[in-house]
């Protein structure tokens, strides 16, 4: 069977393969414009920390956590080295880190990890066409993905935090 898959491609040389590729991509003008990506991502990280924020305040108000930040910096092809924000909620010794992990992730425009002592499960953040949208998602042998919702962060938070 893998002959067949390689044997049936019309180019017939690897150079002719990048030539049908490069020919390809400039035909369809596919030129992405990474800065506004980047920036589209810098945002929607500041809205799901705000809505975290907006989520936690009673339990900030009545300190029963705590929020921290600290700055890090990721670097991805195509865009460089850039700034972004880890979020800490501290309760007692446990700590709950979501940290943004890039933009250039298969299947979304941009993954934060939420890691905990038991765990980790991902935030993406999923390209609508018309809007951008946050969803939970835990990997399984189906990954399976669910909006993001107070709720649905507060069972993540259960996931990844020990008893």
């Amino acid at each position: 069977m893998q002959t067949e898959l390689i044997t049936s491609k019309n180019p017939s040389s690897l150079k002719d393969f990048f030539l049908h590729k490069k020919a390809h991509f400039e035909s369809k003008g596919k030129h992405i414009d990474w800065e506004t990506k980047k920036q589209i991502w810098l945002a929607s990280i500041e809205k799901l920390y705000n809505n975290i924020n907006n989520w936690l305040a009673p339990s900030v108000e009545e300190q029963l956590i705590e929020v921290i930040y600290e700055k890090a910096m990721l670097s991805e092809d195509y865009i460089g080295s850039y700034s972004v924000k880890n979020m800490i909620i501290q309760t007692g010794f446990e700590r709950v880190l979501l940290k943004p992990k890039g933009m250039i992730i298969m299947g979304s425009a941009g993954r934060v990890d939420l890691i905990g002592e038991t765990g980790t499960v991902w935030l993406l953040l999923l390209d609508k066409k018309t809007q951008y949208d946050w969803q939970i998602a835990v990997r399984t042998e189906r990954n399976k993905s669910w909006p993001l919702t107070e709720e649905s962060f507060t069972d993540a938070l259960k996931w990844v935090m020990q008893e």
